[in-house]
């Protein structure tokens, strides 16, 4: 079986498409290919590692720039001379929720992917001997 239907991305869905394409007549039925992408669609579901890495973000950022306020007011009210070092502290916070944001989420898409792939492999196999005609596993 190939499945190859469209892969919604948005605000609110986010998934294959559970509608039933004619063309999988005599190959699968519609129940089984509502329960064939309900569970690929399990398998590829929101992760909470995203909701971890933004709460690390998050407070990176709201603690970093604590920092910097902090550092400009001591600065600029207090007449201090120079860069305070909490503003260095700021910025290096600020960076470093970036920097892991940013290799968080190429982490998680990298293993959701490899989820998706094998996920489709196993809907797959189970279907390609009833198909008339060989079919692309992806």
């Amino acid at each position: 079986m190939n499945i190859t239907v469209g892969f919604a991305v948005g605000c609110y869905k986010n998934g294959f498409d559970p509608t039933y394409s004619i063309g999988l007549n005599g190959i699968i039925s519609q129940d089984e290919f509502r329960e064939a992408i309900e569970k690929i669609n399990r398998k590829i579901s929101f992760d909470t590692a995203i909701i971890r890495l933004l709460v690390i973000f998050i407070l990176g950022s709201v603690v970093g720039g604590t920092c910097l306020f902090t550092g400009y007011v001591q600065a600029h009210y207090f007449g201090r001379f120079g860069i305070p070092p909490i503003m260095g502290v700021g910025i290096v916070l600020i960076l470093l929720s970036v920097i892991i944001e940013i290799a968080g989420v190429i982490i998680i898409n990298s293993r959701r992917t490899a989820r998706m792939r094998e996920a489709i492999a196993e809907e797959s196999m189970k279907y390609s001997l009833k198909s008339p005609s060989a079919c692309k596993c992806y």
